[in-house]
């Protein structure tokens, strides 16, 4: 069973999660794809392979972020068998379809692992 204080600070921390704007946290999304993006290029500028780094470093992420998806689902399903109401909402906003998940990234990066090679 959780204790009654942790529960009370993640019930808090995931009702904040969960109430956050789709807008906001898509933009969120982005901004790491992005990022990653630059990562990426740059680490391929710099590789003796280019193709080879960004395959790599594409099948990385997609491991990372499949995992990151998994991990997410996992937790608050566990806690929501440990009767934290929080966890129900914050699962239901993590399927909405409108908002980008961990998942979603995942396959733009198994994308780009597949795409690589046709490229050069």
């Amino acid at each position: 069973m959780l204790p009654e204080s942790d529960a009370q600070s993640i019930a808090a921390k995931l009702r904040v999660w969960s109430e956050r704007p789709i807008r906001q946290s898509n933009a969120r999304s982005f901004g790491f794809c992005i990022a990653s993006i630059v990562v990426c290029l740059v680490a391929a500028k710099h590789s003796q392979d280019p193709l080879l780094a960004i395959r790599s470093f594409a099948g990385t992420l997609m491991v990372v972020l499949g995992t990151l998806h998994c991990l997410t689902i996992i937790s608050l399903r566990w806690l929501m068998r440990h009767k934290l109401e929080e966890a129900v909402a914050a699962l239901q906003t993590y399927r909405d379809p409108r908002r980008l998940s961990s998942l979603d990234m995942a396959l733009f990066w198994s994308a780009v692992a597949l795409i690589a090679p046709h490229l050069g």
